[in-house]
């Protein structure tokens, strides 16, 4: 029955098995090729399609994948190969031959990846030319000694690459400028144990690259010398027009410094990766405090035609606050969106952001060492850079453990700068601190005058948070900042708990805020997707919906009701 398939039913099957397993890049299998065991037949089709020996799959831990590279190589003809080597040490045979036998192949090497730390070895072998290559990725030692064997292309090496990845892999920044001529993607991760380019050096090769659309740079930018918060920013030395993604993964002031040097066109996405934690023996000094400069220069764009300097402004800010992690630390993501849907109630928009803010450790590091206070800066700094946008939606979700992390004078701090907002969105628990900063109270001005819609949604019925939100409301009603709609959301195990009667335990917390509010409707839902903190609940959870609207023939609330 075999023998009577067709041969391109056959090839489509082999490329799905051969696909299968090789899923898992780090371990590939090559198993696939027990279908040319089977019978001459399947022999023959497998031989005859080109599709199975293109990509070439190897783990240089088997020398017998020395083998299947040869006979890949031959058996793909004419056309251009993909080869990848999967990211484990390196047998000898394999480090002795692996270069011998691609080298006579180097007309048609398209793609080449050597993704283990051990290639450091084979590297300087690369001297043939690679007129066809499109894909170069390089990774170097992971030890803390860079002693190893340099590696420097030579001019009209690569004519043709598009793609370039490496990590610890020196000195890129040397190389001649023409191979990054057609760079559309340039990665450099992961320098940070060794040495770090000068700034000239670092942006005369990204003046090189006149294609790139995506640069990541992560733990390479030059080491920060006298950035003061509030100093006068230095001219900007580069305008990188060209840019349509750019990652920044470097201590605070390592990124500021390089901000001050380079411009960006107001479609360019940007990401700043801001760690902290410094490793012991670090002599950088490194500010928390530079957050804020950091996040105004990214958001300072410089256009092509006519050439002028513009702030961006954006109407929706999404943030999210991991509680400390054992390995990890605090961690929160800042992110800016160009549109929303403020008057609909809708989710804002995830598929355009034009300024990413991550907060992070520089975990796992075994020399590191995690600062909450440091973390505690670096956020507050940020989101006051970030609210120089002038946002008018802001959606805030808190996980587990954020509590001792951000206090209530430093959401204080913090919402006192975001003067526009007129909805605001928590999702959680355990933020009755931010709930706090919101409070209205004669002793100190009232923070977002102009909040009109809050939704809470809580991941577990607290009465702390009950009690912190129903003052919160209150209060702002008896000081004259009304609030138009008031949505509250509550786990529920099932439809029957978003009944209006299972529910009323919890309206009547707001009891003597109904004299302000009207509750108009409960509505049952699925929870998707579903909390982390409840992902372990068994059967289906949902989510009972609260939502109250202001209706003005109602009695007015009395301050002496708070």
């Amino acid at each position: 029955m075999a023998t009577r398939m067709p041969a391109e039913l056959l090839m489509i099957i082999f490329n799905d098995v051969k696909d299968r397993g090789q899923v898992h890049l780090l371990r590939p299998t090559n198993n696939w090729i027990w279908v040319t065991h089977v019978c001459r037949y399947w022999r023959a089709v497998a031989l005859a399609c080109g599709e199975l020996w293109f990509t070439i799959h190897v783990r240089p831990d088997v020398p017998a994948h020395l083998g299947l590279l040869r006979a890949s190589l031959a058996r793909a003809g004419n056309k251009s190969v993909s080869i990848h080597v999967a990211e484990l040490a390196f047998s000898e045979e394999f480090k002795r031959d692996f270069v011998e036998i691609i080298a006579p192949h180097w007309e048609r090497l398209a793609i080449l990846g050597i993704q283990s730390p051990a290639a450091t070895s084979i590297h300087p072998g690369l001297t043939f030319p690679m007129p066809k290559l499109e894909w170069l990725d390089l990774r170097g030692s992971e030890t803390l000694k860079f002693d190893e064997p340099s590696f420097v292309p030579f001019e009209g090496q690569f004519p043709e690459l598009e793609y370039l990845h490496l990590e610890r892999v020196y000195y890129p920044w040397k190389w001649p400028a023409d191979v990054f001529g057609y760079v559309t993607l340039l990665r450099l991760w992961d320098y940070a144990h060794g040495p770090l380019p000068a700034m000239t050096e670092l942006l005369e090769m990204l003046a090189a690259c006149d294609s790139a659309e995506k640069v990541d740079l992560s733990q390479c930018l030059p080491i920060a010398t006298d950035v003061v918060p509030g100093a006068h920013p230095q001219p900007r030395e580069r305008f990188l027009p060209s840019l349509k993604e750019i990652c920044l993964s470097d201590s605070v002031a390592r990124v500021t410094n390089f901000l001050a040097h380079v411009q960006f066109d107001p479609a360019t996405h940007v990401r700043l990766q801001l760690k902290y934690g410094h490793r012991r023996g670090e002599e950088e000094a490194d500010d928390p405090h530079l957050a804020q400069v950091a996040v105004s220069r990214a958001l300072q764009r410089r256009t092509r035609e006519p050439a002028r300097h513009e702030e961006l402004v954006f109407p929706c800010v999404r943030v999210i606050v991991n509680g400390e992690d054992f390995q990890e630390g605090w961690m929160a993501i800042i992110r800016c969106h160009p549109s929303c849907h403020l008057h609909c109630g809708e989710s804002c928009k995830d598929d355009d952001m034009p300024l990413i803010v991550e907060i992070d450790a520089y975990m796992p590091f075994e020399d590191s060492e995690v600062d909450g206070s440091t973390f505690r800066v670096l956020f507050i700094r940020s989101m006051l850079g970030v609210a120089s946008t002038r946002p008018q939606c802001m959606h805030i979700m808190l996980s587990k453990g954020q509590d001792d992390a951000i206090e209530s004078v430093a959401w204080i701090e913090i919402l006192r700068a975001f003067a526009h907002l007129t909805r605001l969105e928590i999702t959680g628990e355990a933020f009755e601190k931010l709930l706090l900063a919101l409070w209205v109270c004669p002793e100190r001005p009232a923070l977002c005058p102009n909040l009109r819609h809050l939704t809470v949604e809580m991941h577990s019925v607290r009465g702390e948070t009950i009690h912190a939100l129903r003052n919160c409301v209150a209060s702002r009603a008896a000081f004259g900042m009304k609030l138009d709609s008031f949505t509250l959301k509550v786990p529920a195990e099932g439809p029957r708990d978003g009944h209006p009667v299972a529910l009323l335990a919890i309206a009547q917390h707001f009891a003597y805020v109904a004299e302000r509010f009207q509750c108009l409707s409960f509505i049952p839902e699925r929870w998707e997707p579903l909390p982390e903190s409840m992902a372990e609940e068994e059967g289906e959870l949902f989510c009972a919906t609260l939502l109250f609207r202001r209706c003005d023939d109602l009695t007015p609330i009395t301050q002496s009701a708070i």
